[in-house]
């Protein structure tokens, strides 16, 4: 056995452990569960398909259970859906009707029923692949099935990416401050899903080599291990999905808006002599709903005066009045005992995250630098 296969075989052990111990973990949490884990263990199990004829084999039970070999032909179609489900459930608030989404299994109803002939092969025969495809690096299936398959998992990635990229624009939109670390970390599990499938399309477009079903089984264990480094770092993205809402189909916008230039100038000046007297935004769970209701005005045309007249999201907008109030606050040499978090929050914001990536959005420059920029004034 050269050190190639031996380092496949070791790859193969570890993916192993972790795909099947972390799938089976997010399958049965019980600390405030959620569905998405549950699309997630889903997709580990599914990757573990993968791995776990390597790790039989270097144990020496592959002899045993031969009937696992070839299992990830069909079981890859399940990659795609099961990581747009995950993404999807994260998403929303309510709970996905599996029903309603069945129509994301028929490519691995179709696969089943094409490698039917594959997988009542004996055990003999199929491990006579196995052993083929391990020492030769040669793969029995067609390249133009294993292209759709790859294709139609990279497909599904994508449209992951985009859902996500979609959803953080909606809430940008809709919630005055909110924490975005989780929806970027589902922008950067799809993302590391990426690098694996363009991988193995390559291996599938080249000439298939040991050494390229090594990269391509090195490549999708990375994934496995983000995973848990994420799991053992950031534990309550796994326990708590916050900012999840319904994302409602968008509309042409504003284009049936019944607002005249008249009440636009009207209801413009009313929403800025609101914010400086009132200061809604030290509210740190102010949304344009609870705004809009404070001024007895639709929220519909609350956002198209703060997006057309104002030029900002209300994000934006609700942000550049707690900055204002921080800077106000940096400055003032009484306030130099508090923290500046304390004085951040106190302005109604409620991320530390957050409010760190709009101040130096909105000065460049840090909160640290600003307060000592005006002490420095002030001596």
């Amino acid at each position: 056995m050269d050190s190639s296969i031996s380092l496949f075989h070791v790859v193969s052990v570890i993916a192993s452990f972790l795909s099947v111990s972390l799938g089976c973990f997010l399958l049965f949490i019980k600390s405030k569960p959620n569905r998405a884990n549950v699309f997630l263990g889903l997709l580990l199990i599914t990757y573990s398909l993968f791995f776990v004829p390597g790790f039989l084999d270097i144990i020496g039970l592959l002899d045993e259970i031969p009937h696992i070999i070839r299992l990830n032909f069909f079981a890859g179609t399940l990659v795609g859906p099961f990581t747009y489900l995950y993404c999807k459930a994260s998403i929303h608030k309510e709970s996905l009707i599996i029903k309603n989404h069945l129509t994301h299994f028929i490519p691995f109803l179709l696969s089943f029923i094409w490698f039917w002939p594959t997988l009542i092969k004996s055990g003999a025969e199929k491990l006579a692949i196995y052993n083929t495809t391990i020492s030769e690096g040669s793969v029995p299936e067609s390249r133009f099935i294993l292209i759709l398959l790859s294709t139609l998992t990279l497909l599904y990635t994508i449209t992951s990416i985009r859902m996500v990229l979609k959803y953080l624009r909606h809430v940008k939109n809709m919630s005055s401050n909110f924490d975005p670390s989780f929806h970027r970390w589902l922008l950067f599990l799809s993302f590391t899903l990426l690098i694996p499938i363009i991988v193995v399309l390559i291996v599938i477009l080249t000439k298939t080599t040991i050494l390229s079903i090594l990269t391509s089984i090195l490549t999708l264990a990375s994934f496995i291990i983000i995973i848990y480094i994420t799991l053992t770092l950031r534990p309550k993205f796994f326990h708590h999905i916050p900012n999840q809402i319904q994302i409602v189909k968008k509309r042409s916008k504003y284009l049936n808006s019944a607002l005249k230039e008249n009440q636009k100038s009207r209801y413009q000046e009313k929403i800025l002599s609101f914010m400086d007297h009132h200061k809604p935004y030290l509210n740190p769970e102010l949304t344009i709903n609870i705004f809009s209701k404070q001024l007895d005005i639709s929220s519909h045309y609350v956002s198209q005066i703060v997006n057309e007249t104002i030029g900002m999201t209300f994000l934006d907008f609700v942000n550049h009045y707690r900055i204002e109030e921080v800077k106000t606050k940096l400055a003032d040499n009484n306030m130099n005992h508090f923290t500046i978090m304390t004085l951040a929050y106190e302005s109604g914001f409620n991320s530390k995250t957050a409010f760190y990536s709009t101040f130096k959005k909105s000065m460049n420059q840090t909160p640290s630098q600003f307060r000592a920029n005006c002490q420095n004034i002030s001596v």
